[in-house]
């Protein structure tokens, strides 16, 4: 979607390798898909789409506003984000809406499905707990 997008997040190296520490000197930052030096080029699918871009990178300025974080912390940064993006409450949110309106659905219909509607709610109160679990170990 960069063909659509003003900006973009970037995890980068901004400092030379460190064999013993490789994932030392990689910094988060904002670009600006409108800046000198940002070159966007399309990925076609096979079957004629455009979803997808390359994007190039050639000696673009990043202001220091627009860097998240600290320089040469960003792995710690990412990694800590997956953590919070897979087990976030949007996790089993995104779904609920869609059992809400089942049950209602069902219930309207006077229909009986209590086994599988057991089920799903059963799913989404254990992904509820998940996520609970793992953000307060996050937070510890």
């Amino acid at each position: 979607g960069a063909h659509r997008a003003h900006a973009f997040i970037v995890l980068a190296r901004t400092e030379p390798v460190d064999v013993a520490h490789r994932h030392a000197g990689l910094s988060q930052f904002i670009v600006d898909l409108q800046a000198q030096g940002v070159d966007v080029r399309p990925i076609i699918s096979m079957n004629g789409g455009h979803h997808f871009n390359e994007v190039v990178l050639d000696d673009v300025f990043v202001p220091d506003a627009w860097v998240f974080g600290e320089i040469g912390n960003g792995w710690t940064q990412v990694t800590s984000e997956l953590g919070f993006e897979r087990s976030g409450p949007e996790r089993f949110l995104s779904t609920f809406p869609l059992l809400t309106e089942s049950v209602d659905h069902l219930a309207a219909q006077k229909e009986s499905a209590a086994p599988e509607m057991g089920r799903l709610v059963a799913r989404v109160a254990g992904l509820h707990h998940m996520s609970t679990a793992v953000a307060d170990a996050l937070q510890r």
